[in-house]
C-alpha cells in the first residue's frame, strides 16, 4: 500500500517538474534542428525522365521483341547509362574531378508506372551538379546509342531542374524533429521521475536519520533521570 502511495505520490509531484520536462523536450528539438541544418550534409536527388520508344531489332542487348519485361529494358539501358564510356564523357562534359565508381554510385535506374518510362536518378551534396549530372547523362547517352547501335529510340520527357531537385533531409525534417520531440519528452519525464525519486529517498533517509536522532536524544534523557 505505502509504495502505491509513493508511487501516486511521485506522478503528483511530476506536474511540479513540467519545466523541466518540457524544456529538455524543446532542448531536443532544438539540437536536432541545429544538426540538420548546419552540421549534416544533405543529400539532393535530381531526376530525369526518358521515354523508350518500342524496341524490335537490334538493341543494346541484341534482339529483344517489343514485349520483353520492365526488368530487361531497365537492366538494357541502366548498363550502357552506367558504362565506363558514358560516364566518363559526362565527367568530361561537365569538367567534374569524381572517379568513374563515385559516379556509378551516384545513378539510379528505376521505371515508371509506364514501363518504356525510365528515371534516372542522380544522388548529390550539391543540387546543381545532381541537376547537371542528370541532363547531361541522358545527352551522352543518347549519343552513345547512336555511335553503337546507330539508333536513337530514346526521348527526354522531363529533364532534371533545381526546382524540383528532392532534399532527405527536406522530406524528413518534420519526421526527424517529431521523432526529437518525442524523445526528449520522454527523457524529459524520465529524468523528472529520477530527480523525484531521488528526492522522496534523500527526504525519507532525513526523515529517519532525525528519528534515530530523537531516539537516542530521549534514551540519554531517561538515563541522565535514573
Amino acid at each position: 500500500m505505502s509504495e502505491e502511495v509513493t508511487v501516486l505520490n511521485i506522478l503528483k509531484n511530476l506536474r511540479k517538474r513540467l519545466s523541466l520536462i518540457v524544456s529538455i523536450t524543446f532542448f531536443s528539438i532544438a539540437t536536432v534542428w541545429f544538426l540538420l541544418e548546419f552540421i549534416v550534409t544533405p543529400d539532393f536527388e535530381a531526376t530525369t525522365q526518358i521515354w523508350v520508344e518500342e524496341i524490335v531489332g537490334e538493341t543494346p542487348e541484341g534482339n529483344i521483341a517489343s514485349d520483353q519485361s520492365d526488368s530487361m529494358i531497365i537492366e538494357a539501358y541502366g548498363k550502357i547509362l552506367k558504362s565506363e564510356d558514358v560516364l566518363d564523357a559526362t565527367l568530361t562534359e561537365l569538367n567534374l574531378q569524381y572517379s568513374v565508381h563515385e559516379l556509378h554510385e551516384m545513378i539510379t535506374i528505376t521505371h515508371a508506372s509506364n514501363p518504356q518510362v525510365i528515371n534516372i536518378t542522380v544522388s548529390n551534396s550539391n543540387s546543381k551538379e545532381a541537376v547537371e549530372i542528370a541532363n547531361t547523362l541522358t545527352g551522352v547517352l543518347q549519343n552513345v546509342l547512336m555511335d553503337w547501335f546507330e539508333t536513337d529510340n530514346i526521348t527526354v520527357i522531363t529533364q532534371a531542374s533545381e526546382e524540383t531537385v528532392n532534399s532527405s533531409l527536406g522530406e524528413n525534417l518534420i519526421f526527424d524533429l517529431g521523432l526529437a520531440g518525442a524523445f526528449g519528452f520522454i527523457v524529459g519525464i524520465l529524468v523528472a521521475f529520477i530527480t523525484e525519486m531521488l528526492n522522496i529517498a534523500f527526504k525519507n533517509n532525513e526523515r529517519g536519520r532525525r528519528r534515530k536522532k530523537k531516539a537516542n536524544d530521549e534514551v540519554k534523557l531517561q538515563t541522565v533521570f535514573k
